[in-house]
């Protein structure tokens, strides 16, 4: 028996052996790495490699859980904008409010980071247990604080917040993070104010409205709307009440748009996916004061809305893909962040796309192509164009903020880091430049976070 234990193996052998374990490894390294790149092909082979490449990882988080540093002392330490000297100092001038987890509060906070000072100068904390026993249903939105997130805080003169966790409830909270209001209802994505001061937000509805009776007739026998997520504006008042809701889905059927939703039903019961409402603040030319820029992420289309008279004044599909993001820029010209992704298909390029559509000769160009900024929102994302020529991003799943000039050379670079082994999510950050927050700045805090 021992001899048998002990006996040699020829060396050809073990070299073929180690040949073979190499070519296994940088095989299955090669198989997770094409997974992780959105690749659609290999099917559950595919995707059960990658999970077993990430044990690792989950070792490493282990280890590591509970020490890293605070948000405010991380942004400290880390000094992202350290290479603000290479740059215009013009640049320098801005602010970013940055909604991101902290680990060490075991949350998400929002913080207001000047970027000249390199320091935050102001922190909220919302208290997650305090909001969830505000809410009605509570099998619906509790959340953990861990899950809690801050959903594009919209930031007011007084440092008052407004925002969502997605899917969930839109809160409102005073510059030293004590709650003034809850809505308890279905919000999700963007938040932006109109000219009335009204908050903007998009909302889930409960609607047993049968809206495909007004396509097909009144013979129509199944109600394909209890199947449909309705996705809908809610216009919200500064005291949190809610004045009114647009259903985006009667707002498409009316104006005869029905059938592109039917076709999506047949795949997804969100069909519509409103992820960005810009409302139009001016009188010009091309838009009216009360329209509004909404993003429809599911049709990969976007559209310009005159809620006054229940009128699309025009829609267009692509060429972007799931997009996330439109803007006025004025002089009927629009601004879309083309994700240039399939959720179902992968990346479609491997980079995303700033598209613009001009209304005067109704034709979309390729604004900026965003491969030699290497920059690639595959979900969620969002865009900038500010009025010095330079352009924010954020790519909300890979925590990163961007600051680009418009041939997309970077001027600033932030990468949300948890701790030294992890990068954290974003969740919709925004870009100030001086003057767009003077007003705020004097403000009176009282308050320390």
């Amino acid at each position: 028996m021992e001899k048998f234990l002990f006996k040699k193996i020829s060396v050809w052998i073990v070299i073929i052996l180690l040949i073979l374990i190499i070519f296994l490894s940088l095989l299955f390294a090669w198989a997770a790495q094409y997974y992780s790149s959105g690749k659609s092909r290999g099917g559950v082979v595919l995707e059960t490699i990658h999970e077993i490449s990430n044990i690792p990882h989950y070792f490493i988080e282990i280890i590591y859980k509970g020490i890293a540093p605070s948000m405010n002392d991380q942004i400290i330490k880390f000094k992202p904008f350290k290479g603000l000297k290479k740059f215009d100092r013009n640049f320098n001038k801005s602010f970013l409010l940055i909604s991101a987890y902290d680990k060490k509060n075991g949350s998400s906070l929002t913080y207001l980071f000047d970027i000249k000072q390199n320091k935050i100068v102001h922190l909220w904390k919302p208290d997650v247990e305090k909001i969830n026993k505000q809410l009605k249903d509570k099998t619906k939105y509790i959340w953990t604080r861990e899950d809690f997130e801050m959903l594009h805080p919209y930031l007011n003169n007084d440092y008052s917040l407004v925002f969502t966790s997605g899917e969930g409830p839109l809160v409102k909270i005073d510059q030293c993070s004590n709650i003034d209001w809850v809505i308890d209802s279905k919000f999700h994505h963007s938040i932006e104010k109109d000219s009335s001061n009204n908050y903007l937000v998009p909302i889930t509805l409960k609607s047993k409205e049968n809206y495909f009776k007004k396509i097909y007739g009144e013979d129509t026998i199944f109600n394909l709307s209890q199947n449909l997520q309705d996705d809908a504006i809610a216009v919200v008042s500064p005291d949190g009440k809610i004045l009114k809701t647009i259903s985006i889905t009667k707002a498409l059927i009316d104006n005869g748009y029905g059938s592109y939703i039917l076709n999506l039903l047949s795949r997804t019961n969100n069909a519509i996916h409103l992820n960005d409402i810009e409302p139009i603040k001016e009188n010009d030319e091309y838009v009216k004061e009360g329209d509004v820029a909404i993003s429809l992420r599911s049709l990969s289309a976007v559209a310009l809305y005159r809620p006054s008279e229940n009128k699309i004044i025009w829609l267009k599909f692509g060429p972007w893909s799931e997009q996330h993001d439109v803007d006025y820029l004025g002089d009927g010209l629009f601004s879309i962040f083309g994700n240039d992704s399939n959720l179902r298909l992968g990346t479609l390029r491997g980079y995303s796309t700033i598209y613009k559509y001009d209304m005067k000769n109704d034709k979309v160009i390729e604004f900026l192509k965003l491969k030699e900024s290497n920059i690639f929102a595959s979900r969620q994302g969002l865009h900038k164009i500010n009025k010095d020529g330079s352009i924010f991003i954020e790519q909300s799943e890979n925590g990163i903020l961007h600051l680009i000039n418009k041939n997309g050379k970077h001027i600033l670079k932030y990468v949300h880091s948890i701790d030294k082994n992890e990068i954290g999510s974003l969740h919709w950050s925004r870009y100030f430049l001086d003057d767009e927050i003077k007003s705020m700045l004097k403000a009176n805090v009282n308050c320390k976070n």
